[in-house]
C-alpha cells in the first residue's frame, strides 16, 4: 500500500465529519453549494443522488427570469474510459494508486459505488466533480449581485424530471483566508510546521478543504510545494501540522502555507516563517562503560568508540554515588578515538561512579552513559601490636591475653584475635575469637564453646590490627601449653547447610578430647537404614566438608564421629537433617509465540536448558500489564501447549519451574494473534 493511498484513506475517514456536515448544510439549501472565486467565476456544486442516465441543466435568475446557462444537459461520465478522458492523466494515475485499481473501469465503479466517497473526492478535486456531473462553472455572473441558481434534472432523453434544486445567495468574490500563526521547529533535518485555521462553521461555510505547504531558500524567489497530497482540514481541529525534511543543514529556509477551497482556489500565502536548520540532535549515549583500579589507586575508565557519524569526542564525569551530582573531569573533549581516561585524583577508601557523554561536531552532548563504579582501596595498614602474652589461669580454666598497641590510625576499627590448636604433626585452622569489634588490649579466652581447655594441648594465639578499609597489620603471635591431659571424648554438634550451586556444607565442633586424630562424616537418605561413609578428615584439618554429590530434591541425614590415636571409634553425633534444593531461579523463557485459532491459542517457546527442570507454568491475562492467572502446569519436556479457552488479543507468559520449586522471572508478555 503506497503512501498516497494511506493519505487518501486518512482523508476519507478523518475528513468525513467535515464533508458530511457540509453536505447536510447544502442539502438544507436545496442540495446546492456555491463558491465565488476572487476572479468572479462561480462554482456551482450539487450533492443530490443522480442516476447514470440522468443529466441536469443550470439556470440563473438575476433581476428577471431564470436564464439557462448550459446548451446541452450536463451528464456524468458513463464508464472508465470517459472518466480517464475527462480528467488529467496525473490525477487519474493518483486516484488509481490511491484506490488500488489497475484499470479505468475499476476506478469508475469505485467512485460510483459509494456516494459519500464520490462527494469527498469531488470536493477536493474539481476535475472529478465536473466528470461526475456535480459541477458547473458560471463565468458570466455579475459579482456582488444577489442571484438564484436552479438545477433541473433531466432524464436520458433530456426531458425534465420533477427534481429541482434552487438556492439564492449574494455573489461575493473572495479568496480563502490565509492560515495564521505559522511556526516551525526542527530536529536536525526533520522540520515540523504548525499553523492555525478557524474551525468549521456550519452557519458560514468558508469552503476551505485543504492546505498546501511551500518552502524556499531564504532570499530566493522560487518556492517549492512540499506536500504531495492535500493536507486535509477536519471539522473540529484548529491547529494543523506537517512534517518534512530539508536537504542541507546550516541553511535558512522560509516556509508558508495556503488554504485551498473546494473550487481549487488558493488563499494568499500565510506569513512566512524563517528557520535555520541546525544540527540539534545529540549523539546516542555511550554504552558499556567499565572501570579498572590499579595498584597505585589510579582508576582507568574505558568505553567503546562512538559510531555516530558526526561524533568528535567525549566528556568524563565523576560522582561519589550514582545519586549525587556528577562533575566534569576534562575541560576539553577527548578525541573520538581516545576512548579511555585515567583518573589519578582519587583518594583511598572512597567509592566513585563514572559516566561518559559523547559530543558531536555541532557541540550537542549526548545523555549520560551507564554509571560504572570503582572503589579505591585504602592500602595503608595499621602498625602491629607488641608485647603479646598468653597466660592460663587455673582458677577459671581460661587463657588471658595481653598486648600493647601504640599510634593506631584514626580509621582503626578492631583487633582481630585468632587461636590455633597446635599438634605435633599438623595444626588446625585459625579461629577468630572476637565476633564484634574489639578495641581493648586484653582478652579472656574461655575455650571452644566456653568449655574447659583440654589439658596438655598447645595453642597459638595471634593479634592483628584492622582499619575501616580492611587493611591488616602484621600478626603478632604467642604460644601457650595447657597443663595436664584429659581422656578422649566423642565429637558433638554437626550442622548441614546448603551452599547454592555448590553442594552441602558440613561443619561440626571439635571433640574436647586431646587425642582425636580423625573424624568420619556419614550420610544417609531419609528412610534408609544404613549410613554411608563420605570422607575421613584428620583432626588437624579444618572441621568442614562440602558434599558436592548431594542430589537436589533428596532429604539427607548427616552425622560425624571421632577416632582417637589408638583407633577407638566414638559414637556418631546427633544427625542433622537437610533437604537438598536449588536456590537459583531458571532463566526467563524466551521466544514465546502465541497463535490464536478456532480451537484456542497454540503456544510454543524455546526450551529452558537446566538439568533440574521440573516443568513450565502457563499464565494468561487480558491486559499486557494486568494480573496473570495460572492456566496450566505442564511436564518439563513439553515446549508447546494449546489453551482451549484462549482467544486472540489475550496476553501470555511462560515461566520455567525447577525441582526446587524455583520459578523463573516473567518474560516479555506475548499477545495471541490470529492466523493471517
Amino acid at each position: 500500500m503506497n503512501n498516497y493511498y494511506l493519505r487518501f484513506i486518512t482523508f476519507l475517514i478523518g475528513s468525513s465529519l467535515l464533508i458530511t456536515r457540509s453536505v447536510r448544510a447544502q442539502e438544507s439549501d436545496e442540495g446546492l453549494r456555491v463558491v465565488t472565486q476572487a476572479n468572479g467565476h462561480v462554482y456551482v456544486y450539487h450533492t443530490a443522488d443522480m442516476l447514470l442516465a440522468q443529466g441536469l441543466n443550470v439556470y440563473r435568475k438575476d433581476a428577471g427570469d431564470f436564464k439557462k446557462l448550459n446548451t446541452e444537459p450536463i451528464r456524468a461520465v458513463r464508464n472508465g474510459t470517459e472518466l480517464a478522458e475527462s480528467i488529467s492523466a496525473g490525477l487519474f494515475a493518483k486516484l488509481q494508486a490511491s484506490t488500488e485499481q489497475d484499470n479505468a473501469t475499476g476506478l469508475f465503479l469505485k467512485l460510483r459505488s459509494n456516494r459519500k466517497n464520490e462527494l469527498l473526492v469531488s470536493f477536493v478535486y474539481p476535475e472529478i466533480a465536473w466528470a461526475m456531473g456535480r459541477l458547473f462553472v458560471d463565468s458570466t455572473a455579475r459579482p456582488n449581485s444577489t442571484v438564484t441558481y436552479k438545477i433541473e434534472f433531466v432524464n436520458a432523453q433530456g426531458k425534465p424530471t420533477d427534481k429541482v434544486l434552487t438556492r439564492t445567495l449574494l455573489l461575493q468574490p473572495k479568496r480563502p483566508d490565509a492560515p495564521g500563526q505559522l511556526k516551525a521547529s526542527n530536529q536536525a533535518e526533520r522540520i515540523t510546521l504548525t499553523w492555525n485555521y478557524a474551525p468549521y462553521n456550519r452557519q458560514n461555510l468558508d469552503n476551505v478543504m485543504y492546505f498546501d505547504v511551500y518552502r524556499q531558500i531564504a532570499g530566493s524567489a522560487n518556492a517549492e510545494k512540499m506536500n504531495e497530497e492535500p493536507i486535509l482540514r477536519t471539522s473540529d481541529e484548529r491547529t494543523f501540522q506537517f512534517r518534512t525534511n530539508v536537504p542541507t543543514l546550516g541553511k535558512s529556509y522560509q516556509f508558508f502555507v495556503t488554504a485551498v477551497d473546494l473550487s481549487g482556489q488558493s488563499s494568499v500565502p500565510s506569513q512566512s516563517f524563517t528557520l535555520t536548520a541546525k544540527d540539534n540532535v545529540p549523539p546516542a549515549y555511550v554504552q558499556d562503560v567499565k572501570t579498572f583500579v590499579s595498584a597505585d589507586n589510579t582508576v582507568l575508565i574505558t568505553w567503546p568508540v562512538s559510531v555516530e557519524s558526526d561524533a568528535v569526542g567525549y566528556y568524563v564525569y565523576r560522582a561519589p554515588r550514582s545519586i549525587d551530582p556528577f562533575k566534569k573531569l576534562n575541560d576539553k573533549p577527548l578525541r573520538l578515538l581516545d576512548n579511555r581516561y585515567q583518573d589519578k585524583t582519587t583518594v583511598g577508601g572512597q567509592p566513585y561512579q563514572y559516566r561518559i557523554t559523547a559530543i558531536d561536531a555541532s557541540g550537542n552532548e549526548s545523555e549520560f552513559s551507564n554509571a560504572a563504579a570503582a572503589f579505591v582501596k585504602d592500602q595503608q595498614a595499621p602498625p602491629p601490636v607488641t608485647s603479646l602474652s598468653a597466660t592460663f589461669a587455673t582458677d577459671n580454666k581460661a587463657v588471658l591475653l595481653k598486648w600493647k598497641a601504640e599510634k593506631m590510625p584514626t580509621d582503626f576499627r578492631t583487633f582481630v584475635i585468632i587461636r590455633q590448636k597446635v599438634e605435633r604433626e599438623t595444626s588446625l585452622a585459625y579461629a577468630q575469637l572476637n565476633e564484634t569489634a574489639w578495641k581493648q588490649t586484653t582478652f579472656t579466652d574461655a575455650g571452644i564453646a566456653k568449655q574447659t581447655f583440654p589439658e596438655g594441648e598447645y595453642y597459638r594465639y595471634g593479634i592483628a590490627a584492622m582499619d575501616s578499609s580492611a587493611n591488616y597489620s602484621d600478626t603478632t603471635f604467642a604460644i601457650l601449653q595447657i597443663p595436664d591431659k584429659t581422656p578422649p571424648k566423642p565429637p558433638v554438634a554437626i550442622a548441614a547447610s546448603i551452599e547454592p550451586n555448590l553442594g552441602v556444607n558440613l561443619t561440626w565442633n571439635a571433640s574436647v578430647s586431646t587425642d582425636v586424630k580423625l573424624y568420619q562424616v556419614f550420610r544417609r537418605k531419609l528412610g534408609s537404614p544404613t549410613d554411608s561413609l563420605l570422607v575421613k578428615i584428620p583432626a588437624a584439618q579444618a572441621r568442614i566438608f562440602r558434599d558436592d554429590k548431594a542430589r537436589i530434591g533428596t532429604t539427607y541425614l548427616y552425622c560425624v564421629n571421632a577416632i582417637d590415636s589408638l583407633g577407638n571409634m566414638g559414637a556418631k553425633s546427633a544427625a542433622d537433617t537437610l533437604k537438598m534444593r536449588d536456590f537459583s531461579s531458571p532463566a526467563k523463557v524466551r521466544n514465546v509465540q502465541a497463535l490464536a485459532s478456532a480451537t484456542g491459542v497454540f503456544l510454543q517457546w524455546e526450551p529452558t536448558q537446566i538439568p533440574d527442570l521440573a516443568g513450565y507454568r502457563i499464565y494468561m491475562s487480558d491486559l499486557a500489564t494486568g494480573f496473570y492467572k495460572l492456566v496450566q502446569s505442564i511436564p518439563s519436556k513439553e515446549t508447546h501447549f494449546t489453551d482451549p479457552r484462549g482467544k486472540a488479543g489475550q496476553w501470555y507468559q511462560i515461566r520455567a519451574i525447577d525441582t526446587s520449586s524455583n520459578e523463573s522471572p516473567p518474560g516479555q508478555p506475548t499477545q495471541a494473534v490470529g492466523k493471517l
